[in-house]
C-alpha cells in the first residue's frame, strides 16, 4: 500500500466536469492498494494519515494533525502508484483492491468525525 499525502488549502475531485468532493484546508491523499494489503494494513495507514502532525501550531511548528485542526480529507484511489513497469506496461486495479479503497475512506471518515460535531460531505 502506498499513499501520497499533500497538505492543501483547498482541493476538489471532479468526474466528467461534475465536482464530486470539495474541501478547504486539509489533506489530499492518493492511495494505491494492492491485493496483498489487508484490513490491518488499511487501519494502520488510515490512523497514520489522520494523525500526521503536518499543520502548524500557534508557534508555527508542524505539530497539529488534520484531526486536531478541524481540516478535511479527500481520499482518491490511485492504483497506478502500485505499478511495476519492469515486467509490463499494463496497470490494472483488482476488484479486491477497489473494495479496500472504500474501507480506507470509511476508516478515515470515522476517525475525523469522531472528534467533531458535524462532518463535511464524504
Amino acid at each position: 500500500m502506498i499513499a501520497v499525502v499533500q497538505r492543501v488549502s483547498n482541493a476538489s475531485v471532479s468526474i466528467e466536469s461534475l465536482v464530486k468532493s470539495k474541501i478547504n484546508s486539509g489533506l489530499l491523499v492518493l492511495v494505491g492498494i494492492e491485493d496483498a494489503d489487508n484490513d490491518e494494513d488499511i487501519s494502520w495507514l488510515a490512523s497514520k494519515i489522520v494523525n500526521l502532525r503536518i499543520f502548524n501550531d500557534s508557534e508555527g511548528v508542524m505539530n497539529v494533525s488534520v484531526k486536531d485542526n478541524g481540516g478535511d480529507i479527500i481520499v482518491v484511489s490511485q492504483f497506478t502508484l502500485q505499478a511495476s513497469k519492469r515486467k509490463s506496461s499494463f496497470v490494472h486495479q483488482s476488484i479486491q483492491a477497489t473494495g479496500r479503497y472504500s474501507i480506507i475512506r470509511e476508516v478515515c471518515k470515522r476517525s475525523i468525525c469522531r472528534t467533531r460535531k458535524a462532518c463535511s460531505n464524504w
